[in-house]
């Protein structure tokens, strides 16, 4: 039997194929997908490199923009706040080491009833002295009123100088001195 050679023009016999025809198909065929993976984070990586570049000229802009603000405030605003930091710390400390009469002497002035009496007070050291005229009810009330004060101890009555011939309408001149228990201010 003899073989039969047929020939198919639409379909011509190809030469075998050479290693550069099989990487050259795998490229075209199966490489085609990684090829594209590839060129996709590279355009990724480019897009992503001037986002980091425009945000980081942005972050330059407002470095340069906050230090041009704050050389105007160093030379301007912050010696002054430092000098008011300065007068606070000092008030501070003259607050802290002074005493507060202020509290007494208006304790003072609500035992006395008559609002236009002849009143002089000294307050130093911790002692309080009082110097008037002064009607001698009145001046009865007041001493009563000192010596049940929870404010003073040693309320002394000094010198009283009587007016007058009747001592029921005679007023009087009178140095009180007593000794202030507190006179500490609070501490801020």
């Amino acid at each position: 039997m003899a073989k039969s050679v047929t020939f198919n023009l639409l379909k011509p016999l190809q030469s075998p194929k050479t290693a550069w025809d099989k990487i050259y198909d795998w490229i075209v065929d199966k490489a085609r997908i990684v090829v594209l993976i590839t060129i996709i984070l590279i355009a990724a990586a480019f897009i992503a490199k001037v986002v980091v570049d425009t945000d980081a000229k942005n972050k330059n802009k407002q470095i340069a923009s906050l230090t041009e603000r704050l050389s105007f405030y160093t030379s301007e605003v912050e010696p002054r706040l430092r000098l008011l930091a300065t007068k606070t710390d000092v008030y501070q400390r003259i607050w802290n080491g002074s005493s507060a009469y202020a509290d007494v002497i208006k304790e003072i002035y609500s035992y006395v009833d008559n609002p236009g009496a002849d009143l002089t007070i000294k307050a130093s050291d911790g002692k309080i002295s009082i110097f008037g005229t002064e009607d001698l009810t009145l001046l009865r009330n007041l001493e009563t009123s000192l010596r049940n004060s929870p404010s003073f101890t040693s309320v002394n009555f000094g010198n009283l100088v009587i007016d007058g011939t009747d001592l029921q309408d005679s007023k009087g001149e009178y140095s009180v001195t007593a000794v202030v228990k507190n006179v500490k201010r609070d501490q801020l």
